[in-house]
């Protein structure tokens, strides 16, 4: 037989005293794991609804959400974090790039040698210049080269070594006078004859070689004269053109210098000379803009820069023109307002109509619609009229 004090032994189930009883012990239960949980670093478990009435029964075990422990209780301490690498040393910066500058290449003096030879000679690529393309000169060449033959040809004199035709013909002279001292020749008319006749036409051939080899030397010598005026020519176009290829080389520092020049000097006198004269520094750059205009036109005037003993000079001559033209421009504008001025005054007010009881008021003349002072007063005008109506 059962016992009667047993859970569910019989009759009509627990009691109310056994079921406030379970109830509160699954509680007790719940809020226990839920504190286990909790320090384990686990989620809070979910509570189990209460039992059924009878107490045999138990709650059912909290289901807990697996998550990573914040800081387990239990578990070992974790391992130390391993040190953070030294940061490594910060390249050093990069000085900045120089400014780009074109560099210079000066030719060498067997470069201008051989562009004077090619110039003369007419052998530069690209360009149909020099004696090579000269043909008056190629003429005097020709002319001069035939002359040259001929000279050979007829040679110097007998006693100067020579071996061509004015030599064979002296020397044939020299031969006949030895034939007109023979005896046989000086007692015997005809033969005499015949050699003096002889000894007259090489006398008279002899005459003619020898004028023309002096004409021909007179007429060389021009050929070559001329021929090397034309080279020298020539030679003075290569130099003019090495010249200014060289100036070009140079120019580029030249115009550095000269700036740098400039801006030390000129630049710092407009501020001083200005101010000195009366200009404020608020109109300074002004200045400075009209006295460079004024300057670039003396300039294209006369040609020359303006010498750099003569800047003070220029300066405050600019300044007082400057002065006298700011002064006059001001003079015209005040004169223009004060006209303005005179020609408003001397214009007549309109007549104001009288006011009635229930009309409206004479309005005032209104020199300036736009003016807040005119919006104020029609304001006014307004709320006054409408009080009184």
């Amino acid at each position: 037989m059962a016992s009667p004090i047993a859970p569910g032994a019989g009759g009509d189930g627990p009691s109310p005293a056994e079921s406030a009883l379970s109830t509160a012990l699954s509680s007790t239960r719940a809020r226990l794991d839920a504190n286990v949980a909790a320090a384990e670093g686990g989620a809070p478990p979910v509570e189990a609804p209460p039992a059924a009435p009878p107490v045999a029964a138990p709650p059912a075990p909290p289901v807990a959400v697996p998550t990573a422990p914040a800081a387990p209780v239990a578990a070992p301490p974790a391992a130390a974090p391993a040190a953070p690498a030294a940061p490594a040393p910060a390249a050093p910066a990069a000085p900045p790039a120089p400014p780009e500058v074109l560099e210079v290449v000066v030719p060498t003096r067997q470069e201008l040698d051989a562009f004077r030879q090619n110039y003369v000679a007419g052998n530069l690529q690209g360009e149909r210049t020099g004696l090579k393309y000269d043909t008056e000169a190629a003429g005097w060449v020709q002319t001069w080269t035939k002359g040259e033959e001929r000279m050979q040809a007829l040679g110097l004199d007998l006693g100067e070594n020579g071996a061509g035709e004015i030599a064979a013909l002296e020397r044939a002279l020299i031969e006949v006078d030895g034939v007109l001292k023979l005896e046989n020749v000086k007692n015997d008319d005809y033969e005499r004859g015949l050699a003096t006749d002889r000894r007259r036409g090489i006398q008279a051939d002899l005459r003619i070689l020898q004028l023309e080899r002096s004409n021909l030397e007179i007429k060389q010598s021009k050929l070559a004269q001329a021929y090397e005026g034309r080279v020298t020519k020539y030679r003075r176009e290569a130099e003019a053109r090495i010249a200014a290829h060289m100036e070009g080389l140079e120019a580029p520092g030249r115009i550095l210098a000269h700036a740098a020049t400039y801006e030390a000097l000129w630049n710092p006198a407009y501020t001083r000379v200005g101010m000195a004269a009366g200009i404020d520094a608020a109109s300074i750059p002004d200045f400075t803009d009209y006295a460079k205009m004024v300057g670039s036109l003396e300039v294209d005037r006369t040609g020359l820069p303006i010498a750099d003993e003569k800047m003070e000079t220029f300066l405050k001559d600019t300044a007082q023109k400057y002065l006298g033209i700011v002064d006059r421009h001001h003079r015209a504008q005040a004169a223009t307002y004060a006209r303005t001025a005179a020609e408003r005054a001397a214009q007549p007010a309109p007549a104001a109509a009288p006011a009635g009881p229930g009309g409206p008021a004479a309005a005032s003349p209104q020199p300036d619609q736009n003016s807040l002072t005119e919006v104020y007063k029609q304001t006014r005008t307004r709320l006054e009229l409408e009080r009184r109506a």
